[in-house]
């Protein structure tokens, strides 16, 4: 897994660490060229290595990057780098779902609906 700094496909510098899942963790990162800030999904590289795991993800971006709608992030770019595969994607800003119920436990069902359909 990249540490805090590094620098993953000559260009995207590692800055935050956001979640991590069953597949891989997500970063937040900076395009040096650019100066744009993306998510890194970086993929485990023990799965990774798996060409049945890798060919689901390659498959992952390949779908959402034929879609163009707000409610879909955008994929930028696929990049193998050493022993992983990573995905640059759009970044999101806002707060997760259970965030916002954190600090609103009880919303209506037409503010839960609204929430689902972005």
């Amino acid at each position: 897994m990249p540490e805090l700094g590094a620098l993953l496909g000559a260009k995207y510098r590692v800055l935050a660490k956001l979640g991590e899942g069953g597949m891989g963790t997500v970063f937040r990162a900076e395009n040096e060229l650019t100066g744009k800030h993306v998510a890194i999904k970086w993929m485990h590289p023990h799965l990774a290595a798996n060409p049945d795991a890798a060919e689901r993800m390659l498959r992952e971006a390949r779908a959402a990057s034929k879609l163009s709608h707000p409610n879909v992030v955008d994929v930028y770019d696929v990049v193998r780098d050493d022993n992983t595969l990573f995905l640059v994607m759009e970044l999101l800003q806002g707060e997760t779902l259970r965030e916002y119920l954190r600090h609103n436990p009880h919303p209506k069902l037409s503010e839960f609906i609204s929430l689902l359909l972005g």
